[in-house]
């Protein structure tokens, strides 16, 4: 059984790790940062690599999906429940 690690270690442990293998590891600190490449082969397959959705881009689709009606959605949006 595995007993908990602070998060503080586990992080430099992966530093450690990528520096062994010559790659960088990513920080959060919200400073930009390069990522080390995939070593793997996609068979001529050139991945797009794309930045997350902004906040609330998918939310009318997934009400949508959930059951509520155009009405109930543009309410919640008007009543700032969703963003």
């Amino acid at each position: 059984m595995q007993t908990a690690r602070p998060a503080a270690a586990m992080v430099a442990e992966v530093r450690r790790h990528c520096r062994r293998r010559g790659q960088r590891s990513s920080r959060t600190s919200g400073a930009p940062t390069s990522l080390s490449a995939a070593r793997s082969s996609f068979s001529g397959f050139i991945p797009q690599i794309t930045g997350a959705p902004l906040l609330g881009a998918h939310t009318d689709e997934v009400l949508a999906n959930l059951g509520y009606d155009a009405d109930t959605i543009a309410w919640l949006r008007a009543e700032n429940v969703v963003a």
